[in-house]
């Protein structure tokens, strides 16, 4: 497709509005638990370096602040937003890089380790998918990219590589340190303790909050723009599609991103919205697969109405792990996710208009 949207695009395209509304909707709602999570972990790590955000209420608080600058910076206009994701990022990557190599200067490299037992493994399944799920974010964006179909496959697999180097290189600096982990929300603090004490440890948290300040700003730059597109599909209300006349972003769209995301911060802690991300992106990936499948037997333009056999292995072993990892969250994400699903489907139906759009899909 030449459109954004990714797969409620797809979904969409095979199934008609409602599953594309649906799939859309769980998409967002992956985007937006995903963003929840990570302002509390956020905050963890400005409580590392001024304890007075340990406090319940503080850190409450201080979440709903932030959500509210994070908001005024993607409503100014897109030339702002562009500039402090560049910022963000070099602030980011220097003090952990730093910190690494000076951990490897001194502590070598390890040379023991325990592998987990199959129940940390099974329990880390849908956290370790949270990691990665970054990596097809760029699909969202199609309809703004020059020759997506070349572009946007190529992006996807170096940026995967690009992530499990670095994720490799901070890893095993780790293992080599070897710091003191008694508290499991701020290993990276802990890690620059060990290697260059107060300095250091505050050099981490620092990388810490523009990292991931700075992967809750990419977001906010594509969830609002998810719910754009499909007002403009006629699967929301039309009032989503109204542009700032300053800057002539999506402010509507915006301000219903972050109000839900507010909301989401206060119903749970980071694990159970990491949780409810899961469980949200795994479905969207079983609605994927089988939308792939129908726009390839249908055909078009000439194209044969058939799947190669490599397609349905890699169909086959997307959707065991899909399954294998939803079946690990918990109840409260399995209720918080059927919550938002009812949300979606009564908006769909206030929503509903006489017309909707659905681009056609284009084959190499």
């Amino acid at each position: 497709f030449r459109q954004s949207g990714g797969p409620q695009l797809y979904a969409q395209a095979a199934f008609g509005p409602a599953t594309g509304f649906q799939v859309g909707w769980l998409l967002l709602q992956a985007i937006r638990a995903s963003r929840a999570a990570n302002f509390h972990v956020l905050v963890s790590y400005l409580a590392a370096i001024l304890p007075f955000f340990a406090d319940p209420m503080i850190h409450s608080a201080t979440v709903l602040g932030l959500i509210g600058l994070i908001t005024l910076i993607n409503i100014v206009g897109m030339r702002v937003a562009v500039g402090g994701l560049v910022v963000g990022t070099l602030c980011k990557l220097t003090p952990i890089v730093l910190i690494c190599l000076v951990g490897y200067a001194t502590k070598g490299l390890a040379t023991e380790f325990a592998l987990p037992t199959f129940g940390a493994v099974e329990g880390t399944a849908l956290l370790i998918y949270y990691a990665f799920a970054g990596g097809i974010a760029n699909g969202y964006a199609a309809g703004e990219v020059k020759n997506p179909r070349r572009t946007i496959p190529r992006t996807m697999i170096q940026s995967l590589f690009a992530i499990i180097a670095f994720y490799m290189f901070v890893q095993f600096a780790f293992n080599a340190v070897a710091p003191d982990v008694s508290d499991a929300n701020t290993p990276l603090a802990a890690m620059g303790e060990a290697v260059l004490g107060e300095t250091g440890a505050l050099m981490m948290a620092l990388a810490a909050i523009f990292s991931i300040a700075t992967n809750q700003h990419t977001f906010w730059m594509t969830g609002p723009r998810i719910m754009f597109g499909m007002a403009r599909r006629g699967l929301l209300p039309a009032w989503l599609t109204h542009l700032s006349s300053r800057s002539e972003v999506p402010d509507y769209s915006i301000y219903l991103f972050s109000t839900i995301v507010a909301a989401l911060s206060l119903s749970g802690g980071f694990v159970l919205l990491a949780e409810v991300m899961g469980v949200g992106s795994q479905l969207i990936g079983f609605f994927a697969y089988a939308a792939f499948v129908v726009l390839r037997l249908r055909g078009q333009a000439g194209h044969p109405q058939a799947i190669g056999v490599w397609w349905w292995l890699c169909i086959a072993v997307a959707s065991a792990y899909s399954i294998f990892a939803i079946i690990q969250a918990s109840l409260n994400a399995f209720s918080l996710t059927g919550g938002l699903i009812a949300l979606g489907t009564g908006l769909y139906f206030i929503a509903k208009r006489d017309e909707t759009f659905t681009p056609e899909p284009e084959f190499d």
